[in-house]
């Protein structure tokens, strides 16, 4: 990313009228790359963390189908439910932070002479949105990973 933007950064040469034609050209042609590729990266991403968070579902649906036998066999399971229900709570709070991140501008647009500021800005943002939506799904995995520590706790496996 950084190599792309040095090469945007010695293509836009300035002359006293403006950047030259040939120049200008060559800008929006690499600034086309550079935003498909930071549009896939954005896409590649958000599709890994809705996978990750539908996993944890699933995970969580087999823990709370557990928890329901071992209630049946007369096992005291609140523990269970409450670790599965702040889990719940956390993956919810992961999948509305990684729509929001998924409906953020990963499109950069040539304004004027400043090119690479523009990609500069660009990149932040979706880095913040990005990595908050991140650790918002590796707190959800730790709540996961908490319940199933409940439920082998309530089985007698730890």
């Amino acid at each position: 990313m950084k190599k792309i933007l040095t090469v945007l950064a010695m293509s836009a040469v300035m002359v006293p009228g403006g950047v030259l034609a040939v120049g200008r050209e060559t800008v929006e042609r690499k600034l086309q790359i550079v935003s498909t590729r930071m549009c896939e990266v954005q896409t590649s991403r958000v599709g890994a963390m809705k996978r990750h968070l539908a996993k944890m579902s699933k995970i969580l649906d087999r823990v709370t189908a557990r928890a329901q036998s071992a209630k049946t066999s007369g096992k005291n399971v609140a523990a269970v439910d409450a670790a599965v229900a702040k889990a719940r709570v956390a993956i919810t709070e992961a999948e509305l932070a990684v729509v929001e991140s998924a409906e953020k501008n990963c499109e950069i647009e040539a304004a004027g002479t400043n090119v690479g500021s523009g990609v500069a800005v660009i990149r932040r943002t979706m880095q913040f949105s990005l990595g908050g939506a991140q650790r918002k799904v590796s707190g959800a995995r730790k709540a996961v990973s908490e319940s199933i520590r409940a439920l082998a706790h309530v089985l007698g496996g730890v």
